[in-house]
């Protein structure tokens, strides 16, 4: 009988082990994919007449973790391959005038918006989620050379989810 609770316990040890080694696997993982982090937030639009087709460069950020935004080309480069978040909000600066600009991911338009033209200072917001492999670059692309508005144009982005 002895010898039977024996066993009987060493198969509860050995499975014990077993789902302890799963757990410290599976902690492991979240661990890790939680350092996962990219967020920023960019603002300051350095120039307000930007050339047609050419990202609106915003050289000052409030958040930036790890360095994700460039100021120097106005561009996020994905840190991680995921799902991401984008919102960005530009307007034109005098009546009449539309400004156009786009979320761009690699050149290719991920979608756009356009101010109403009732200005002065009318502004929009476009915003959108992708899923980008690690390097590929995001920024807002100028569509019209109307003078845009420097202090409400900014430019912001944040990791959701990312892949294991």
């Amino acid at each position: 009988a002895l010898q039977k609770e024996n066993d009987d316990l060493r198969v509860t040890n050995l499975q014990l082990t077993i789902n302890d080694t799963e757990l410290v696997s599976k902690v492991a993982k979240l661990e890790a994919e939680s350092m996962k982090r990219a967020s920023f937030h960019a603002h300051g639009l350095s120039e307000s007449r930007p050339s047609i087709n050419t990202p609106l460069i915003l050289n000052s950020t409030v958040v930036n973790t790890p360095v994700v935004y460039d100021t120097l080309t106005g561009k996020f480069t994905a840190p991680f391959d995921g799902t991401y978040f984008f919102v960005g909000t530009t307007g034109s600066w005098t009546s009449g005038q539309v400004a156009q600009f786009e979320l761009t991911v690699d050149g290719g338009q991920v979608m756009s918006f356009q101010s109403t033209g009732a200005g002065p200072e009318d502004s929009s917001t476009l915003h959108g989620m992708v899923h980008l492999s690690k390097g590929h670059k995001v920024w807002m692309k100028a569509r019209s050379t109307v003078e845009y508005w420097p202090e409400v144009t900014s430019f912001s982005g944040f990791l959701v989810n990312p892949d294991p």
